[in-house]
């Protein structure tokens, strides 16, 4: 779904000479700044046979949807893997936070029907 229908607020920002003339020069550095400010967080989701395995890093919850609907309660993570069992689902998806903030989301279609 694009960013645009999900009515996320934009961040103001005016050009300047710089970046008509020097490839934006300013304006990468000013997201450059906004982004410096970020806590990195990381998911990774690999699926075996009868397992999938998700890596996090800087993440304290992860919520799990089978088909579009709730699988668990909010799990509370640390940095690391967490081995689960593969689940008989069309589509899974996860969700993991910080500070109950939305930093990663993974949407994996498992079987094509």
């Amino acid at each position: 779904m694009p960013i645009e229908d999900l009515g996320v607020p934009g961040i103001g920002y005016e050009m300047t000479l710089d970046d008509l003339l020097r490839e934006n020069r300013d304006l990468i550095a000013f997201c450059a700044g906004l982004l410096s400010g970020i806590p990195h967080t990381a998911m990774k989701v690999q699926i075996e046979e009868r397992t999938m395995s998700i890596a996090t890093k800087g993440l304290d919850e992860l919520e799990t949807y089978m088909n579009g609907l709730p699988f668990e309660a909010v799990r509370r993570i640390s940095d690391g893997a967490l081995q689960l069992p593969l689940p008989d689902a069309e589509i899974i998806e996860f969700v993991g936070r910080r500070n109950g903030e939305i930093c990663q989301r993974r949407r994996l279609v498992l079987n094509a029907g």
